[in-house]
Order: C-alpha cells, then sequence, then structure tokens
C-alpha cells in the first residue's frame, strides 16, 4: 500500500472534513423517491423508510438486551456527522427506548467531532 494509501487516505478526510451533514440533493430527487422507490420499498417491507425499518428491528433488539439488562449496540462505519445516528437515537428516545449504544466510526475526527458536539 505505502504512499498511495496514505495519500488516498488524507484526500478522503479533507474531502469530506468540512461538510456538515448531508448534501443537497435536486428537487427531482424528492420526486423520484416518492413516486417510485417508497412506494416500492413500502410493498417489500411494509415501512416508507429506511429509518423505520432500523427503528423496528433497532427497538426490537433493545427490547431482548433489555432482559437482560444490558443495551442494545448499534456500530456505524463511514458514519461522518452522524445525521442519521442521532436522528434514530432521538426517536428511540421518543418511543421510550433508551437502552440503546451508539459507537460511530470515520475516517474524519473533524467529522465526529461535530456530531459529539450535537449530542452532549
Amino acid at each position: 500500500m505505502g504512499n498511495n494509501y496514505e495519500e488516498k487516505l488524507q484526500q478522503e478526510t479533507l474531502r469530506f472534513a468540512n461538510r456538515a451533514g448531508f448534501v443537497p440533493l435536486p428537487p427531482i430527487f424528492n420526486y423520484w423517491m416518492r413516486t417510485h422507490i417508497v412506494p416500492r420499498f413500502e410493498k417489500v417491507f411494509g415501512k416508507r423508510s429506511l429509518f423505520d425499518l432500523y427503528i423496528d428491528r433497532i427497538a426490537q433488539l433493545a427490547k431482548q438486551r433489555a432482559k437482560f439488562n444490558r443495551n442494545a449496540i448499534v456500530f456505524s462505519i463511514a458514519a461522518g456527522a452522524c445525521p442519521v445516528e442521532i436522528n434514530l437515537a432521538e426517536r428511540l428516545k421518543k418511543a421510550g427506548i433508551t437502552n440503546v449504544t451508539f459507537i460511530a466510526s470515520d475516517l474524519s475526527d473533524k467529522q465526529l467531532l461535530r456530531a459529539e458536539k450535537q449530542v452532549v
């Protein structure tokens, strides 16, 4: 790997270092999602979004783990500033599920620090 790997790692870290949250998508994306993807996703999974699918599975795991006085652990790879993880944690908390631990990893320490500032 040598130098090439280190260069690529540095490029990727710098590329995402100053991004806060999601990259804005064009309006056609929302139309396309509502018209084509969401109906199919709902037909297959019975849910309208990945968030709903994640929430159900994490909540189920948390309830199982609570029987043993344990937390459910969710490990997120390439989490960035953790917008998805923070959203899931907030939704779980609103549902009364508090025995979930999120562990986030990312190449960018700056992104993880942004996430930490949002939740601390």
